[in-house]
């Protein structure tokens, strides 16, 4: 009797993956899978691509080669639909300074069309998951580096994606703000398990290596000159 049981889409899915900057070639065929749950890290010097892989996932780039797939949807074919399945946090800090901590999460949301009691939810529980709850009428320009850092990690995960992309999400935190990263890492996994707030994560960062649960997956050679 054939097997029913269901089969997991891939969170991720890259094949033959090519993107090059005239002569420079920054990836020259990336194959990589991410299953639902996965934490994955990249590892790679600087000008190693990390940057340019994640920003072809998330559709900032178009490939010269290859296939992304995000919850097994195009992001070239089907843009919309795979932009809703990612949540992106990229390497430059992007929060409204001006503006409080709820504030910035108000505003995002909104720009993901979160409203009302569903969003003052999923503010609660960012701000839970990754330590923000005193700081929630904080000015973003009062926070440290490394308080701007976990404001930009919950603005990636508001609307719940499948894939949250983190481009050196450690940049700017301080030796405090490190002794906080396992438990707001432990918290997001605890929300992880039950079904909230993400199914995977790639991580782009030097420090990936030293995470519990990241490893080197076969990621992009370093960038080269073609002869």
């Amino acid at each position: 009797m054939a097997d029913l049981a269901p089969t997991l889409v891939p969170t991720l899915e890259v094949a033959g993956l090519r993107k090059s900057y005239g002569v420079t070639v920054a990836l020259d065929g990336v194959d990589l899978v991410v299953e639902p749950g996965s934490i994955v890290g990249l590892l790679g010097r600087n000008g190693a691509g990390k940057t340019t892989l994640v920003s072809v996932i998330a559709g900032l780039l178009r490939a010269d080669a290859g296939t992304v797939r995000v919850a097994g949807i195009d992001v070239v074919r089907d843009a919309r639909r795979a932009r809703a399945c990612i949540g992106l946090a990229p390497q430059e800090t992007g929060v409204y300074l001006p503006l409080s901590v709820r504030d910035n999460l108000r505003f995002f949301g909104g720009l993901s069309d979160l409203r009302g009691r569903v969003l003052r939810t999923r503010i609660d529980d960012v701000a839970s998951a990754l330590l923000l709850e005193p700081l929630l009428d904080r000015r973003a320009r009062d926070l440290s580096g490394g308080e701007r850092r976990r404001l930009h990690t919950a603005i990636a995960l508001l609307h719940r994606p499948r894939l949250v992309l983190l481009d050196e999400p450690t940049t700017g935190c301080r030796r405090a703000d490190a002794t906080r990263a396992p438990a707001a890492r432990d918290r997001i996994e605890s929300r992880r398990r039950r079904g909230g707030l993400l199914d995977s994560l790639l991580a782009g960062d030097r420090g990936a290596g030293r995470r519990r649960r990241a490893h080197r997956p076969r990621p992009h050679h370093r960038p080269r000159r073609p002869p």
